[in-house]
């Protein structure tokens, strides 16, 4: 009968159409799979980005923390933000808020430390605003006559 999804009588009709068949699957499976690692990569940028964001925040509260002098609470929010922004490659940020981090340990009497972390900042992130702020407020916190005078943001 034309036109008719029946073989003919012999196995090799069956086999065109079971080909055929199983080409059609494999393609829509390929592209059922393709969708959802897609959709596992999206996921994945959308939850860096919302990261991002919120590690953004918590840089911007800090910064205004240091503003009121309340460099305790500061450090306390600036401590996981180095490493929030270098997993999500976002290296300025990361430099920024360990140059805070330093910046809050240096008012808080904590020389040593501040000078580790300002040289991190220098080493780790050469080429950023908050590796030249660094660098000024090293050789500052090395000279005899260091100014207190609260920095600009880095940016």
């Amino acid at each position: 009968m034309p036109g008719s999804w029946k073989p003919n009588s012999s196995s090799r009709g069956w086999n065109v159409y079971a080909k055929a068949f199983c080409a059609l699957v494999l393609a829509l499976t390929l592209a059922a799979g393709c969708a959802s690692v897609v959709t596992v990569q999206d996921s994945r940028l959308l939850r860096a980005r919302v990261l991002r964001e919120e590690a953004r925040k918590d840089l911007d509260e800090a910064i205004a923390l240091v503003a009121q002098l309340r460099y305790d609470e500061a450090a306390d929010k600036l401590s996981p933000l180095p490493e929030a922004f270098d997993a999500a490659g976002d290296s300025p940020s990361a430099a920024e808020a360990m140059f805070w981090l330093a910046y809050c340990h240096e008012k808080r009497g904590r020389t040593d430390r501040a000078a580790s972390l300002y040289q991190n900042v220098i080493r780790s992130f050469p080429a950023t605003p908050a590796a030249r702020q660094a660098a000024d407020r090293l050789t500052r916190l090395n000279s005899s006559t260091f100014p207190s005078q609260t920095p600009s943001p880095p940016r």
